[in-house]
């Protein structure tokens, strides 16, 4: 007979002189193939998406977890509260970690270290007392600990569940949105204190709350304001009087940079480059001819800013329903003479991208195409684009990379295509010819199959 048992898994473990028995064996290896089918189940429900989407997009995107915390290493969290001060500690023990006891405290924080943009977070909370007011929420901030997002679920006398959103603006809550679930907990809850896995996702500015894998509530966020280019703190809030305890916390990233069977449409967005200043083809044109089976639709226009891309981007991209936007068009945010900020251009895009994200769609993003001020440009051009827009593009271009790497999008970088500009294949110093537009759009294709 053993005479100790494994820490997870509390299987039977022989030492010294103890004698195996054919029925340890028997349920230890009841206890490994059970084990395996929990996980399996359990990781498989990870790779789905929202469960109301329709049967022709749930399979537009998938999830890519970046973390799967059993609660075994406490280093994997900060537990500091919306000052930065260190709040009490939290115990972590078989596999679980439990809040301290915060009597009516409300800011007990603990945030994990990994980043995040779109995904989700899931944990499981193990000992819900339905009977009393109680809650705990989900947290998301960026480098400020006073500016975060809460999805918030309050137990409600035992009769209903309230599920939030909410912000913290400068240390000040501001309600953004709840909703009182009508039904009975116990359609969420089939037995009174058994477990609930609560799942959160964000993406976008959007939020959809999941409770034992049921819809509870959406919500429109104010993430914007969290917007940095780093990605995001993710982590769990309490409050109550009484200790809690949560299991299998998860973080999950929403991969955009693949393409996913089906697409029928695509929308290009941008400048003059777009709307083909220069060509006898658009490079959408172009696109065409190469993906005979879909249709491309050319939103470019000469002389755009992006601020005038997002302005009408719902209308010219959302409301045409593309299963893919390729947007092009930060070129005319350098020009001299309009002094707009570098800050300015990549929010403007990076609003575009969630807009695209918000609905479904793939956002693929191209770099600025660098301009030649050596003596190629006509007087025309000038002096909109001379040597300081031409730094400006460079610094640009950086920013646009580390973008589509933070939001995880496909980039196609047409800027190295033009580092040394050809009359060969730009003629006004500004905009690819025939050649040019050929080159880009050969760029575009070769990156958007090669992710397919």
């Amino acid at each position: 007979m053993s005479s100790l048992k494994t820490i997870f898994l509390q299987m039977h473990k022989w030492i010294g002189d103890d004698k195996a028995k054919r029925v340890e064996f028997v349920e230890n290896f009841d206890k490994i193939d059970l084990t395996l089918k929990n996980n399996d189940t359990k990781l498989l429900s990870h790779d789905a998406t929202f469960a109301d989407m329709s049967s022709q997009k749930r399979n537009q995107f998938n999830y890519e977890i970046v973390a799967i915390d059993d609660f075994s290493n406490v280093d994997n969290f900060e537990f500091k509260d919306e000052n930065g001060i260190n709040n009490s500690a939290w115990a972590i023990s078989n596999n679980k970690m439990t809040s301290p006891n915060p009597g009516s405290a409300f800011n007990l924080y603990a945030w994990h270290k990994k980043l995040v943009s779109d995904g989700y977070v899931e944990v499981t909370w193990e000992n819900p007392l339905i009977t009393s007011n109680r809650w705990f929420a989900f947290i998301i901030r960026g480098s400020n600990y006073k500016d975060c997002l809460l999805m918030l679920f309050l137990e409600n006398a035992g009769s209903s569940l309230k599920v939030g959103t909410y912000s913290l603006e400068n240390g000040i809550f501001k309600v953004s949105s709840d909703e009182i679930i009508t039904q009975a907990l116990n359609d969420i809850i089939p037995i009174t204190d058994v477990p609930m896995v609560m799942r959160t996702y964000f993406e976008g500015n959007k939020i959809k709350t999941y409770i034992n894998n049921r819809l509870v509530h959406t919500a429109i966020s104010s993430k914007v304001f969290l917007s940095n280019m780093q990605g995001f703190k993710v982590g769990l809030c309490t409050s109550g009087a009484y200790i809690k305890t949560f299991s299998n916390f998860i973080i999950a990233k929403k991969n955009y940079n693949f393409i996913p069977n089906g697409i029928s449409k695509i929308v290009c967005v941008g400048s003059s480059i777009t709307a083909g200043f220069s060509t006898t083809k658009t490079y959408p044109q172009r696109l065409q001819e190469k993906f005979i089976n879909l249709t491309v639709l050319n939103k470019g226009q000469n002389g755009r800013t992006t601020q005038v891309m997002l302005d009408n981007f719902i209308t010219e991209v959302v409301n045409n329903s593309p299963n893919i936007c390729i947007i092009e068009g930060s070129v005319n945010d350098s020009k001299s003479t309009l002094n707009i900020p570098l800050t300015t251009t990549i929010f403007n895009l990076q609003q575009m991208i969630r807009r695209c994200k918000e609905n479904n769609i793939i956002p693929i993003i191209t770099t600025a195409t660098p301009i030649n001020v050596t003596g190629t440009m006509p007087g025309a051009f000038l002096p909109d684009f001379d040597m300081s827009a031409w730094r400006k593009i460079v610094t640009m271009n950086t920013y646009i990379r580390k973008l589509a790497l933070q939001e995880n999008i496909i980039l196609v970088d047409n800027a190295i295509l033009f580092d040394h500009w050809d009359i060969a294949y730009i003629g006004d110093g500004l905009h690819p010819n025939d050649v040019g537009a050929q080159m880009f759009t050969d760029n575009i294709y070769n990156v958007i199959t090669g992710k397919v």
